[in-house]
């Protein structure tokens, strides 16, 4: 609690009193009178807010209100919710992720990567977890079929970019001769 306002040679300041140990102190006059209760240091903050110095502490909510609070929580869940997406987002990185909570590899969020999904669907099989999916044409969030490709293995994946990625080397190296020839004759 704050005793009284003292005017110093920096402005003012409030001499309080912790309201849990009852030790005077000094606190700049704006940051006493924005709290409520005041406190000499943190561990006595600490120390009123566990336990008996804590207004609440003995309190318990009664079943009726109990049973009310886990309804209200439940219907703000899920397709009740307010912020509801159809269970589908795209994450920061550009993939598709689907809410299945029931999936085998779903996530710590209970989501799955559609493109996983959608390969699973038309394999009519799970996707072992070492299995890769590509997307042909480069882009994260067109998950269809005939956009899509297997791998048996990430290595086998990496493969795959790493030869393509040689294949663009050849062709673009093939190009640079022949218009450097070009510009000779």
């Amino acid at each position: 609690m704050i005793i009284e306002k003292i005017k110093s040679n920096r402005g003012f300041v409030d001499l309080c009193k912790c309201d849990y140990c009852d030790k005077e102190f000094y606190r700049i006059a704006n940051q006493a009178e924005r709290h409520k209760y005041q406190y000499c240091t943190y561990d006595c903050s600490v120390k009123a807010k566990i336990g008996s110095g804590n207004p609440n502490f003995g309190k318990h909510w009664d079943d009726k209100h109990k049973t009310i609070l886990s309804i209200k929580a439940k219907k703000r869940t899920g397709e009740m919710s307010s912020n509801w997406k159809g269970g589908r987002i795209k994450r920061l990185d550009g993939y598709i992720a689907i809410l299945k909570p029931n999936h085998p590899f779903a996530d710590v969020k209970r989501r799955v990567m559609e493109h996983r999904l959608v390969m699973e669907n038309y394999l009519k099989r799970y996707l072992k977890p070492e299995e890769q999916v590509h997307h042909i044409n480069g882009i994260k969030d067109d998950n269809r079929i005939e956009n899509l490709m297997l791998f048996a293995s990430n290595s086998d994946h990496i493969k795959f970019h790493k030869e393509k990625e040689l294949e663009y080397k050849c062709r673009m190296s093939t190009k640079n001769t022949l218009s450097s020839t070009n510009l000779i004759s």
